[in-house]
């Protein structure tokens, strides 16, 4: 059974109070007041389903009631209905006005007040119904948002996860893949026995699975997580299938299969990604080949549309194979599925192939699927859209994979190259491939030593890991490239980091090319017949000014004082030397002597502190020191003799305070921030 309405009224005579008890009080739970104050007190603590109010009453009329009751956030919604006088129109109009629902003319015709009071406690009922339906709505809507929030950042957290794992696994897995393949090549290619040969092309093919199985993990993952990206560049189908052909063509002779191609395609260039065009079709042919005993292996290239601005080609690979069963077919293009899943299958795989397959050609606006007759033959098909490019574009020519080698040899021998490389067998593999070129090859182990023996020596092009200790080689690029007189130099990332996302990094950091472990000598050779090849720019003046910023901090406040000092006493330099050639200048000579007292009062600090924090490393800040202090000094005993111009004291400067900050001192960087912080 459900609880009365509550009704307060408000009246300040007895007999209209009575009146209304007698014709409410058995249906509904009636309170009464007999003046506006009394009638907030009650409402306030025990707030009422509807209020009647006699409009006249002294102290505080209806009104004053009604606004008060508007202006309480408790009472605001109560329904009100006005009582007075009959023919007051002026009085009902304020009421209304002041958000009464209704109005009762007195004498009061009771029926009808029974009505409309029922009616507006209806409204009421539904009203509320509606607010409590909304509010649990709102909670159930804000309920589930908070779920749905906590859910996508554990799956982020979770795809971030994923990625951080599948990319160390791939660096873990390239690196002793890059010395395995490095190792045999040069082995092969030392002269070698048939049974060497034999075994070192076992060895190849063992790598080359390995480096299938992480790359198409790679793929997959990218694919999903929607960052694979395809390159458009113009595509030769005619040399596509060639490759696909040479790469086959062994292990279909071995089993005396016939190789057939057909190719259908229009004469002008197409626009694509012939390297995802490749490994799809690629893979379609050896799994034609591993699984056909007998018969032929064809392989078709043709027009399925076309458009005057594009063409949508079908690779097609038709085999007279074992077949596949309806059921097993239908499950093919997921990833993870074959065939033959059971403990006694023949061939080995990940299942991955075909389903990376599929997902490449509707990336790029196709499909992919198959046709099979078990023990007859299978049918595997994809398709890509390819856009035209211009009428009269040609694919540009590049050297064959046996001339690359020779043309660098015959063009760039004695070339010096820097190889920043920390693992020791990777490092002499490069080493190695280099030097059968012609090259000169200089080793550096981390990023810091990098950075010296650039500042040191002139290199024609730099190699650079990029996850190294001491100092990565994208904090070395960037130091290199704040080098007037290095920053020009050709810098290629040679890592086992092999993401999009990694190489929009070396990228961003001002790398010129992006090479992936293993490295295959010709795409090597190929990349350094590139960037060698390239028109020399001039080398600058080195009077471009240096300004301080984040990059040059030591993690010291009072070193980094000192060391901006120095730059500016090195933009002075740059200032005399712009506005004075070769002659002697008074200026000029103090300015070196300046210079040669702050730097040496600067070692002193910054012994001292190294001293002070028990830097293991001081004998060598010390040496270091001592050496540039020789150094400043003869130059200045040059400058006083006419020996020396401005120029060539401000190369000689700029670059040992380059030297100093970003390679000696960053040494100690860490030791220092470390021991501040305990």
């Amino acid at each position: 059974m459900s609880a009365k309405a509550r009704i307060l009224a408000i009246d300040d005579t007895p007999a209209n109070l009575r009146s209304l008890g007698a014709a409410l009080g058995t249906e509904y739970d009636l309170q009464i007041a007999t003046s506006g104050a009394q009638g907030l007190a009650l409402a306030g603590k025990n707030p009422p389903d509807l209020v009647l109010i006699d409009v006249m009453m002294p102290e505080m009329d209806g009104y004053e009631v009604c606004r008060r009751m508007c202006a309480d956030v408790q009472l605001a919604k109560i329904p009100v209905i006005f009582v007075s006088a009959a023919g007051e129109s002026e009085a009902e109009t304020s009421g209304l006005e002041l958000g009464a629902v209704d109005y009762l003319s007195k004498p009061i015709n009771i029926p009808i007040a029974k009505l409309r009071i029922r009616n507006i406690l209806d409204r009421e009922s539904l009203r509320r119904q509606a607010e409590r339906h909304r509010d649990l709505l709102e909670e159930t809507v804000l309920l589930r948002t908070i779920e749905l929030r906590r859910a996508k950042d554990a799956a982020e957290a979770a795809n971030i996860a994923k990625s951080a794992f599948l990319a160390n696994m791939s660096h873990e897995i390239r690196t002793p893949l890059n010395a395995i393949t490095g190792m045999a090549y040069l082995i092969r290619r030392s002269g070698v026995s048939p049974q060497q040969e034999e075994r070192l092309d076992r060895i190849s093919t063992a790598s080359a699975h390995l480096l299938e199985v992480i790359d198409s993990i790679l793929d997959l993952s990218k694919i999903e997580a929607g960052k694979f990206s395809l390159d458009e560049a113009p595509v030769h189908l005619e040399a596509l299938v060639e490759n696909v052909v040479s790469m086959v063509k062994g292990k279909a002779e071995d089993k005396g299969l016939q190789l057939v191609t057909r190719i259908a395609i229009p004469d002008v260039v197409l626009l694509g990604d012939g390297a995802r065009l490749q490994q799809g079709f690629l893979n379609y042919a050896m799994n034609a080949v591993k699984f056909t005993d007998k018969g032929q292996v064809t392989l078709k290239v043709g027009v399925a549309e076309e458009s005057a601005e594009s063409a949508l080609i079908r690779f097609e690979v038709d085999d007279t194979g074992v077949g596949i069963e309806a059921e097993a077919l239908a499950r093919l293009f997921t990833a993870f599925e074959q065939a033959d899943n059971s403990l006694t299958r023949r061939y080995g795989g990940t299942g991955l192939g075909l389903a990376i397959t599929r997902k490449i050609a509707q990336q790029m606006d196709g499909d992919a699927g198959a046709e099979s007759y078990f023990g007859q033959g299978s049918t595997f098909w994809f398709t890509a859209r390819l856009k035209k490019g211009a009428p009269g574009a040609e694919i540009a020519a590049t050297p064959s994979d046996d001339s690359v080698e020779s043309w660098l040899r015959e063009r760039f021998a004695g070339t010096r190259v820097l190889l920043v490389e920390d693992e020791h067998i990777n490092g002499e593999v490069a080493r190695e491939l280099l030097e059968a070129a012609g090259i000169v090859v200089d080793l550096a182990v981390d990023g810091a030593e990098a950075l010296h023996q650039v500042l040191e020596r002139d290199y024609g092009l730099v190699l650079m890991d990029m996850q190294m200790p001491v100092m990565n080689g994208l904090e070395a690029t960037q130091r290199i490239r704040q080098m007037a007189r290095r920053k020009n130099i050709p810098i290629l990332a040679m890592t086992a980091n092999a993401f999009v996302e990694d190489r929009q990094r070396c990228l961003a950091v001002g790398m010129n090319d992006f090479l992936v472990k293993p490295i295959e000598p010709d795409m090597l050779y190929a990349a350094l017949l590139k960037w060698l090849a390239r028109e020399r720019e001039p080398v600058p003046s080195d009077l471009t000014r240096t300004y301080w910023d984040a990059s040059f901090s030591v993690g010291h406040a009072v070193m980094d004082c000192h060391h901006q000092k120095l730059l500016d006493l090195c933009n002075r330099l740059a200032d005399i030397a712009d506005g004075n050639g070769a002659a002697p200048d008074p200026a000029f000579h103090g300015l070196l002597q300046e210079l040669s007292q702050y730097a040496q009062a600067h070692f002193a600090a910054e012994e001292e502190l190294l001293r002070t924090y028990g830097y293991p490393g001081l004998r060598g800040q010390e040496a270091e020191h001592l050496s540039y202090v020789a150094k400043i000094n003869a130059l200045v005993e040059q400058a006083n003799t006419g020996q020396l111009d401005p120029v060539g004291a401000h190369h000689f400067v700029l670059n040992w305070l380059m030297q100093h900050i970003f390679v000696s001192d960053m040494r100690y960087r860490p030791y220092v921030v470390n021991r501040a912080k305990a």
